[in-house]
């Protein structure tokens, strides 16, 4: 068996070539190999578009030093396709072949990385998404004092007591019954947001019904979704609730309106009408 790995032009050509030797084992008409000749020469000389259309469409991921990050999932938020980065770093866009789409990037020892790649008219891809590492391993270091909790979280504590928003820590996570994903997770807890699907991204909405927004001089009625905050950075609008799992949830706080928001969160005023969800994660 031959292996032609990215390349569906040569499993073509291998196939044609059985199919030519077949024929000659059995005796098969002049015209029959004639035809399968011709084809094997098509193939040939589509081979090098197809290779030269790939190497357009490469993009690559790597780490902030430059170095190549291999195995790295690749997932085109708005259509569900999928690539995986190869030893090199680079990939074969999965996508459209146009446009300006939201990706999200995962691998291990990264963080979850949501970007936008544009794709050319003609195809060109030069896209390069860099990964922020999670954490630095250090040499262990035994002390004799209880260690404080995170500066973020206790900060969340903090606002928690304040009572301004709706509030979940990891035990109320660990309590929600096979939450596999964050959006059913929100589903299950009172948090007082809808999850609705988005051509297969699910956002949380606002219980506090629509909003109008002006474009061009006309008025419009949209839904009033909350902008999302990871880590104390504000996500790009529309970024899929599942870009993080619930494995790695520390806290969440939920903000659903502008009188909640705190004024450590001033960057996602802008979307105060509708509120603001934000995530925590467990490493530090």
């Amino acid at each position: 068996t031959t292996s032609c790995p990215d390349h569906p032009v040569r499993h073509g050509f291998a196939r044609a070539a059985a199919c030519l030797w077949v024929s000659r084992q059995t005796g098969a008409s002049r015209k029959v190999r004639a035809i399968i000749v011709g084809y094997l020469a098509i193939l040939w000389c589509l081979a090098p578009v197809a290779s030269a259309q790939q190497q357009r469409r490469r993009g690559q991921v790597n780490a902030p030093s430059g170095k190549a990050v291999a195995g790295a999932l690749i997932r085109v938020d708005a259509t569900g396709h999928t690539t995986s980065s190869h030893a090199d770093g680079h990939f074969i866009w999965p996508g459209p072949d146009s446009g300006r789409w939201a990706v999200t990037v995962r691998a291990i020892g990264f963080r979850p990385l949501v970007s936008f790649v544009t794709v050319a008219p003609d195809g060109l891809l030069p896209a390069t998404l860099t990964l922020t590492p999670l954490v630095q391993q250090l040499d262990s270091l035994t002390v004799g004092a209880t260690p404080e909790a995170p500066t973020r979280l206790r900060e969340f504590e903090r606002r928690r007591r304040n009572g301004s928003g709706r509030f979940f820590t990891r035990d109320d996570v660990e309590r929600a019954p096979g939450a596999l994903l964050v959006s059913s997770l929100l589903r299950f807890l009172p948090s007082g947001v809808r999850v609705v699907d988005s051509m297969g991204t699910p956002l949380a909405i606002s219980n506090r019904g629509s909003k109008l927004v002006s474009e061009d001089g006309r008025y419009y009625v949209v839904p009033c979704v909350l902008r999302t905050v990871i880590d104390g950075q504000l996500q790009p609008w529309g970024t899929s609730l599942d870009v993080i799992s619930p494995n790695e949830v520390a806290a969440i706080e939920v903000y659903l309106g502008p009188s909640s928001v705190p004024p450590e969160f001033a960057a996602g005023r802008r979307d105060q009408f509708c509120g603001l969800l934000v995530f925590w994660t467990r490493s530090e």
